[in-house]
């Protein structure tokens, strides 16, 4: 089923007067009290149509009027789970530019309609504006230009191409001033393809009808055709015919009310849904003292007997609101555009509802909207989304008559913005969105004054998500490796793994797609990446990563450990090992009980005991990969000479005042069992503080105080002291250090440190 433009988008009007049509040579124009000619000669008409609405003969009605004041939501909100929900699924994105084979002002976009996986592009002004339409077709993504359609007796003036409208294999197209650019009759043509050749079938007409074919719409085998008039005297037609190939039967002529105000132009906008045709009237007055308020009728048909059922109105309706520039209907769902609105900001309104009945459900106005946007010049339907072209707004406020899109999501009176598209190249005096169409998740939008009036269009799609389902091996071995696979998304293409660029370059190495093999090239940490490219029906799926960790088994790098060690004193090897994760370290089995392992560090450690003994010993680093062993090593442990075993102690003032005094003792004990021979003692002061004395016996050397005995025995101690004056505030460490010329094993007891904190 197609979805095509209904509506002419009327240029931005500064003044609200009844406008005045008449005919002229090679250009069609209009009169108005306050409207300049010039502005209403860019009104468009592209048409819009819909999916099968059931709708039962009937009398006519007008759908009531609320109480003066009243006014519906201009957005009606969508329940916050369901928004969220709809917010994720509706994600269009720009997929195809489409253009004429040449670049004259051809006005491509003018009307634009699309069926499945096939659009066409009306463009009045070429080929001397006798005018052309362009079919695309889509395949992998990729739209081409399949035909470029002209009328058999088409002449210069023509206007082909000012509507379109597409139903499976037909193709219909309005020349609004067919024959000639003369008379302005108009006519409507209509075109079969098979195989990707279009042939005209039938030229259709309208007796005595002024600007035949403004707008088509079409629906299976029912085409409606607009011929809105082209003076004020002329309240406008809507013809409807059925038929296939080249037998197309004229079923019904319905004519504006003589009631209502003349020059109202019925048949501006159509659209049709199986047996129910919408046509607007946009320029209708409402009322005793209306004014191009608009109104919409809506038709029913069967058995070959067409009647108007309704005729509807904006329930805010006022002067100049154009209600019914456009038309869309699908499935018991109508949308109406009223561009002239609050200024040109323009308004849409959607109606639900079938045969006579047909009631008003909400008001959609852009969030972003502003005068002269024109929103509601083109409208369009398909499924659950309305997209509604707003040709004269200017996104971020910048440039003039850029053009906007929007697209709106809901049911009944729950209808929400989701999206404003914009074109990729958008630009001053594109006046992209003049013409929209819908076709399930596929949209186009018409551009005519592009590319310096040479037009374009864009195809957008509502892309439906997809995911990845990918979980990586947890854990790998250096020098092995693993399959990847992955389920993809509804796009079918296949699901392309590669290492994350920020972690495990050096660790990983994998490039391909399902069954690609991972390759663990060193210990680590990588992640896998997993991406799924979208296509017209499905966006690109959220990248999916998975971490492997890479182990490695341990390793011992052997320094060769000593190979000697003395009884009674430290015996003192670290070991290096590689592997991850981290080894742990053990002895094996049969080392000496004085000996022991950090299991962390691998530090081999202990004091052998007295006696000539030789022990051997291994070790083991184990982690979950596997264990390496370092050994067996031997130790031959000898019986030392007698030794000292100096140690210092300090102690000083905990704190001082600047100028005061105090007094740090340093206390050297010897611990071992030999007597210590020629010992030095020495204190340092750090620059806040000064000697004022020092103990008998001292030395003075710069700011260093110094003692010297000539011995002292095992289990002996000494004392020295020096008092000091503190000169400036802050912490003042004092170091203090003791040595003999006896062996001393234990070196490190024989420095000590204090701290003396100096306040003002």
């Amino acid at each position: 089923m197609s979805e095509q433009i209904t509506g002419a988008p009327s240029a931005k009007h500064s003044g609200r007067a009844r406008r005045r049509w008449q005919a002229a040579p090679h250009r069609w124009r209009c009169h108005a009290t306050a409207v300049p000619a010039a502005l209403l000669l860019a009104v468009a008409a592209p048409v819009f149509s819909s999916e099968a609405v059931s709708a039962a003969p009937g009398g006519v009605s007008h759908v009531p009027m609320p109480a003066p004041g009243s006014r519906p939501a201009a957005v009606a909100r969508i329940p916050g789970g369901l928004q969220q929900a709809i917010a994720q699924a509706l994600d269009p994105t720009q997929q195809a530019e489409l253009t004429a084979a040449d670049t004259n002002a051809d006005e491509f976009g003018n009307s634009v309609a699309i069926d499945d996986g096939t659009a066409v592009i009306g463009a009045p002004t070429a080929n001397s504006a006798a005018g052309a339409a362009y079919v695309f077709t889509q395949s992998g993504g990729a739209w081409t230009l399949q035909a470029e359609l002209t009328a058999a007796d088409q002449t210069a003036g023509s206007g082909f191409g000012w509507s379109v409208a597409i139903s499976g294999s037909t193709i219909a197209v309005g020349a609004r001033t067919a024959p000639s650019g003369q008379d302005r009759p108009g006519a409507v043509y209509m075109f079969t393809g098979s195989g990707g050749t279009w042939s005209q079938q039938a030229e259709l007409t309208g007796s005595g009808a002024s600007w035949f074919g403004w707008s088509v719409a079409l629906s299976g085998g029912t085409l409606a055709v607009g011929a809105p008039g082209s003076s004020t005297a002329d309240p406008g037609e809507v013809f409807v015919f059925t038929g296939s190939g080249g037998a197309w039967t004229q079923q019904a002529d319905f004519s504006g009310d003589s009631n209502e105000d003349s020059g109202g132009h019925l048949g501006w906008s159509v659209a049709t849904d199986g047996d129910t045709v919408f046509a607007g009237e946009p320029y209708a007055a409402v009322g005793a003292s209306g004014a191009a308020n608009g109104e919409v009728y809506v038709l029913s048909g069967s058995g070959g007997t067409w009647t108007r059922q309704a005729v509807l109105t904006a329930a805010d309706t006022v002067n100049d609101d154009e209600f019914g520039q456009s038309v869309a209907v699908s499935g018991g769902t109508a949308v109406i555009g009223a561009i002239g609105k609050n200024f040109h900001t323009g308004a849409a309104y959607v109606f639900t509802g079938s045969g006579p009945s047909w009631t008003q459900q909400t008001e959609l106005t852009a969030s972003d909207g502003a005068e002269n946007d024109q929103f509601g010049a083109s409208v369009a339907l398909s499924g659950g989304n309305a997209l509604i072209g707003a040709y004269g707004h200017n996104p971020g406020g910048t440039g003039t008559w850029v053009g906007t899109a929007y697209l709106f999501s809901g049911s009944g009176s729950s209808w929400s913005q989701q999206a404003g598209l914009t074109a990729s190249d958008a630009s001053d005096n594109s006046r992209f969105g003049w013409s929209v169409a819908m076709s399930g998740s596929t949209m186009l939008v018409g551009a005519y004054t592009a590319n310096n009036s040479a037009g374009a269009a864009y195809v957008f799609g509502l892309e439906q998500p997809q995911a990845i389902s990918f979980t990586a091996p947890g854990t790998g071995t250096v020098g092995g490796s693993a399959t990847l696979t992955a389920a993809g998304g509804g796009s079918g293409n296949p699901v392309v793994f590669s290492v994350d660029p920020s972690s495990g370059t050096g660790v990983c190495t994998v490039s391909g797609t399902n069954g690609s093999t991972v390759n663990y090239t060193a210990a680590g940490s990588c992640v896998i990446d997993a991406n799924q490219a979208g296509n017209a029906g499905y966006s690109p799926a959220p990248q999916a990563t998975g971490t492997i960790t890479v182990n490695e088994a341990p390793a011992f790098v052997i320094d060769s450990p000593p190979t000697t060690a003395t009884a009674g004193q430290l015996y003192d090897y670290t070991f290096t090992a590689s592997g991850t994760p981290a080894p742990t370290y053990a002895l094996s089995p049969g080392a000496p009980s004085w000996l022991s392992v950090n299991t962390s560090t691998s530090e081999v450690s202990g004091t052998p005991p007295a006696g000539t003994t030789t022990f051997s010993y291994s070790v083991t680093a184990t982690n979950p990969v596997g264990t390496a062993t370092a050994g067996p090593f031997t130790i031959t442990v000898t019986n030392s000479a007698a030794s000292a075993d100096l140690s210092a102690a300090l102690s000083c003032p905990a704190s001082l005042t600047v100028g005061g005094t105090g007094t740090c003792t340093l206390t050297v004990a010897n611990n071992g069992p030999a007597a210590a021979s020629k010992v030095i003692a020495a204190l340092a002061l750090p620059a806040a503080l000064s000697q004022v004395s020092c103990s008998s016996g001292c030395i003075r050397h710069a700011n260093v105080d110094a003692w010297t005995l000539t011995s002292l025995a095992s289990g002996a101690s000494a004392k020295f002291s020096v008092t000091v004056k503190a000169s400036r505030a802050g912490p003042a460490t004092v170091v203090a250090a003791a040595a003999s010329q006896t062996r001393d094993p234990k070196p490190l007891n024989n420095i000590a440190a204090a701290q003396i904190t100096i306040k003002h």
